[in-house]
């Protein structure tokens, strides 16, 4: 069953809150994501998942735009991480192994969607 929807996404790239352990091993000012679907921000938070309205008001390093198409079918793997990306990476579609980091994320986003 296929319902063949294609939606407008921004994936936004910053720097992490400075509390968060792993950041000295992360690229500097792509340390978090979080991403915008048709004005509904969905921010991956270490506590919690942030869901609101969208605006403009983001202090961010970074921000591509790409479109969501229906992914082919692909079951998630529990050995997939809870963190930003694997959550920015699921509303995607994307299932790329080496994608770990933010950064990672953006120069993959960035040689497919510019």
């Amino acid at each position: 069953y296929s319902i063949g929807y294609c939606m407008k996404a921004r994936v936004y790239f910053s720097e992490a809150d400075s509390k968060f352990w792993l950041k000295r091993f992360l690229q500097d000012g792509y340390s978090h994501c979080f991403i915008d679907i048709e004005g509904v921000l969905i921010n991956p938070l270490h506590h919690y998942t942030s869901i609101e309205a969208a605006s403009d008001l983001y202090e961010c390093t970074d921000y591509i735009d790409v479109e969501i198409e229906e992914p082919a079918w692909n079951a998630r793997t529990i050995w997939q991480p809870f963190d930003c990306v694997s959550i920015v990476k699921s509303f995607l579609g994307l299932h790329k192994w080496g994608i770990l980091t933010p950064y990672q994320l953006f120069k993959h986003l960035r040689s497919e969607h510019g």
